[in-house]
């Protein structure tokens, strides 16, 4: 999950230094000719190389993708390997038969989360760790041309110290998780199986992550009140790029955690945990952008951010209280699930449903036979 989120951050730490090369040199228009430039090529890439991987259109591979689930690559493989010399076997074609039925996507699951106790207090605590970010970022260009008087390119580069950190706090961040959870698993005598989901009912799981984002957190906040006083005595712009890259590293540091947290209590349906998480941040970090840079003009930088710092030194007895009672909301949540599992296997299936999901799972079996 570090290495996949280190990619999203890429461009919050290099976009800022390439839009501001563009708009000193080229104009501002000319950031939103490279973007248009830049997607279209990637929309191309991805139309015609990226496979589909969802479980639910191609099961565990053995499942041909048909229609806008179907590259451009995907369909020439496909032709060239129902050629007449080639032509489909009885295999194939039952296994094309089997597809798993679709289902239209949901957006009220996303909400549903929002329902628990355990997940809602997380992601709250999620969307407004990573609003701190959201708040350097947006008001960062106002303070720098005011304090320093740089111009647009400039103000570019003083971004690489918060991208670089947040960049490098997403991947070390994971293994550090990963070295905490091999703790507790020696602690309460559980074998890691690596690739296996496992049974995390008895395993301390809120402790073994608020441990890392812990003094991740501490270290933001207090970060946080140290940057917004330096850039109010307009120290040498050495300083404030030491702290950008302590906030960059400290707080995307704790939503790394937070972010692979949800989706530990998601395990079932982590598209849809990290929808949620996505939802709560971007309306949060919108709110919090929008009321910044008014608050720095009324009340100074070093007062704003220490009213940021205050707000993230609240956030801590949210920590606490997942250590403390989220367990236990944990089993609930576990027990209502495999109880409507359960009611939903006692219902009797159509023909046509069970002959289906033996064939997938006859598929299943040859596919891992055959790996």
């Amino acid at each position: 999950m570090g290495y996949a989120q280190s990619g999203l951050l890429l461009g919050p730490a290099f976009g800022p230094l390439l839009g501001g090369a563009l708009a000193q040199y080229l104009g501002w228009r000319s950031i939103f000719w490279f973007l248009a430039i830049f997607s279209a090529t990637f929309l191309i890439l991805f139309t015609a190389l990226f496979p589909e991987t969802c479980r639910r259109v191609v099961g565990n591979g053995s499942i041909p993708a048909k229609g806008i689930s179907l590259s451009l690559l995907g369909y020439i493989q496909q032709r060239n390997k129902h050629t007449p010399q080639n032509p489909p076997s009885e295999t194939s074609s039952e296994t094309s038969s089997s597809q798993p039925t679709r289902r239209a996507p949901n957006p009220l699951a996303v909400l549903r989360i929002l329902t628990d106790k355990e997940s809602c207090l997380l992601l709250t605590y999620n969307a407004l760790v990573f609003s701190g970010q959201m708040l350097i970022s947006a008001s960062l260009p106002t303070m720098l041309a005011q304090s320093y008087a740089l111009n647009t390119f400039k103000i570019g580069l003083c971004f690489l110290p918060l991208g670089l950190g947040a960049l490098i706090a997403s991947i070390t961040q994971g293994y550090v998780m990963d070295w905490n959870f091999r703790q507790h698993a020696a602690r309460v005598g559980l074998k890691i199986r690596r690739g296996r989901q496992q049974d995390l009912r008895n395993f301390p799981l809120e402790r073994a992550r608020c441990e890392v984002a812990l003094p991740n957190h501490i270290v933001g906040m207090l970060g946080m009140i140290v940057f917004g006083w330096l850039m109010e005595y307009k120290v040498s712009l050495a300083g404030p790029e030491v702290m950008l890259f302590v906030l960059g590293f400290s707080i995307i540091g704790a939503f790394t955690v937070s972010n692979a947290f949800i989706v530990d209590l998601h395990r079932e349906s982590p598209a849809t945990a990290t929808a949620a998480v996505n939802l709560t941040r971007c309306l949060v970090s919108a709110g919090g952008v929008a009321v910044i840079v008014p608050m720095i003009n009324s009340w100074g930088h070093g007062w704003s951010f220490t009213f940021i710092g205050l707000v993230d030194l609240a956030l801590l007895p949210m920590l606490w209280v997942l250590v403390r009672f989220g367990p236990r909301w944990r089993m609930v949540r576990l027990k209502k699930e495999r109880k409507k599992e359960a009611e939903r296997r006692a219902q009797p299936r159509r023909p046509d449903e069970q002959n289906q999901n033996v064939r997938q799972s006859i598929e299943s079996k040859e596919k891992d036979l055959d790996v």
